[in-house]
Parts: structure tokens; sequence; C-alpha cells
């Protein structure tokens, strides 16, 4: 349920019906498809959901209620052509990265942060940060 809180959160301060509506899927998700059948509710008819991410779990597309909203439906990885904006977002403190990080590891530790995030079902791992102890 974290995911679907924060994007919760997050939409409740727009707009219902917005023209573009993107969801970060993860793995560390516990609660994907209900996140993606927000998004899909929100967006206005002729609207666009970007789905980013990877699903752990199969997410049910009801077309029996989308047939006739005439919905553009987009899936990929992250690009990382917003890198550079990303960290500087970062580094003016304008985004708070802390609320997604679920577990730290010093780099002698990397086996088990890669174990941990790799198993978000068993450690429900959202962002894993390595750092020098």
């Amino acid at each position: 349920m974290r995911a679907l809180g924060l994007f919760s959160s997050m939409i409740s301060t727009v707009v219902p019906r917005l023209a573009y509506l993107v969801v970060m899927a993860s793995r560390a998700a516990t609660d994907e498809a209900a996140t993606f059948e927000l998004a899909v509710e929100l967006v206005r008819p002729a609207g666009r959901v970007a789905n980013i991410g990877v699903h752990g779990r199969p997410v049910t597309l009801h077309l029996e209620r989308l047939w006739s909203r005439d919905l553009t439906i987009t899936t990929g990885l992250v690009d990382t052509s917003s890198t550079p904006t990303l960290l500087r977002l970062l580094a003016a403190a304008r985004v708070d990265a802390a609320r997604f990080v679920t577990h730290r590891f010093g780099l002698d530790d990397i086996i088990r942060a890669y174990d941990t995030f790799s198993d978000v079902g068993r450690t429900g791992a959202l962002k894993v940060v390595l750092s020098r102890v």
C-alpha cells in the first residue's frame, strides 16, 4: 500500500481528469494494480497514461470500462535522459528522496543489499541506498 499511498497523496492536489498521468511502477510496490487502475480511471478521455518501471505482479486492464475512452497507455523503463534534471532537483532540496529509502547498506555489504532489493516480497524494499561506512 505504500506506493498507492504516495501516489494517492500526490494526485489529491491536482484536478481529476488530467490529460496525462505517469505511473511509476516498481517491484517494491505492494499494490501496483490499484495504482495503475487509479491512474487509468483519473486520466481524461483521450488522455495518456505512461506506465514506467517494472511490475512484480499482473495488472488488469479493464477494457470493458475503457473501450470508449480512447486512452493511450505506454510502458517502458525509466529513461536516463532525465537524470541530470533529477540530480539538480535533489541537490537543490526540491525533491525529498529520503521518503523512498527503505534500506541502507555499506558498500562492503553490497551482496546483501542486492539480495534485499531483489526479494521485495520478503523485504518490502522500495529503494536501497549504498554508502561508504
